[in-house]
């Protein structure tokens, strides 16, 4: 998400002929500053669609749609850019990973990692969430948000680690495919929502899956991840205003 929302910010940057503003997650710079930064973040202050949310399930609605994912092991690149971890897919193997949602088809850009989580179920955060960010061929973006609670270590979420870069920006070729499979669980289905990024400029239009399965990981792994993005990095929940949230079932691909 983070290197599409990097995207959609040069076109402010280039009309606008100065440098991107620094943001982040603390002081000045964090969540309740940003629609102040710069006028391309206007949308994080004046959005109504904004994204996370915290999701009631019992004012949910059941809804006939459904998705379907398909996955395959590919070889990812690990990065840290002082704010997340995040693995970005070659763009010759986003074919292979694909999200069937609504009647559109989406590609999975890149997923990444965020401690706590930024949405909440039941007015509750989880440790960790991995958001799994997809682009269709019109541009819009779906994601897939997956919680993770503390329990057994998982070993691709280890190998993921064990790939970490020392250096901040430097991207790592994972030296084994990764199936991002074992860190998706869709027998509970979703919960579907219209959102938008949750950083900086905070575009809206974008379609939102929280997996109702939460995955696990050890104490361990979520405190080194927290590590790599030098602490928190989880914008707060926002108002849902007149949104629905509805309940949708996966298929198999």
């Amino acid at each position: 998400m983070r290197r599409l929302a990097s995207v959609l910010l040069a076109c402010a940057i280039v009309s606008s002929s100065h440098a991107a503003p620094e943001w982040g997650y603390k002081g000045t710079i964090g969540p309740m500053h940003w629609g102040n930064l710069d006028p391309a973040f206007n949308l994080c202050a004046t959005g109504k669609q904004q994204s996370p949310v915290s999701i009631n399930t019992k004012k949910t609605h059941i809804s006939q749609h459904s998705f379907i994912l398909h996955t395959q092991p590919a070889s990812y690149s690990v990065m840290t850019d002082g704010r997340s971890v995040q693995l970005n897919l070659p763009a010759k193997q986003q074919v292979n990973e694909t999200l069937k949602l609504d009647g559109q088809s989406y590609q999975l850009q890149e997923f990444h990692f965020h401690t706590p989580s930024e949405n909440e179920k039941l007015n509750e955060t989880s440790p960790a969430e991995i958001q799994f960010v997809y682009q269709g061929g019109d541009g819009k973006l779906a994601v897939i948000a997956v919680f993770v609670k503390v329990g057994a270590a998982n070993a691709l979420l280890q190998a993921i680690i064990n790939n970490l870069p020392k250096e901040e920006g430097k991207e790592v070729v994972m030296k084994e495919p990764l199936d991002i499979s074992g860190l998706l669980d869709t027998k509970g289905g979703a919960y579907q929502y219209a959102g938008s990024l949750t950083t900086p400029p905070c575009t809206e239009g974008v379609t939102w899956l929280v997996m109702v399965d939460a995955m696990t990981a050890s104490p361990e792994q979520i405190v080194k991840l927290r590590k790599a993005a030098h602490g928190a990095n989880a914008r707060p929940v926002q108002p849902l205003n007149k949104r629905q949230i509805v309940m949708v079932t996966a298929e198999k691909a």
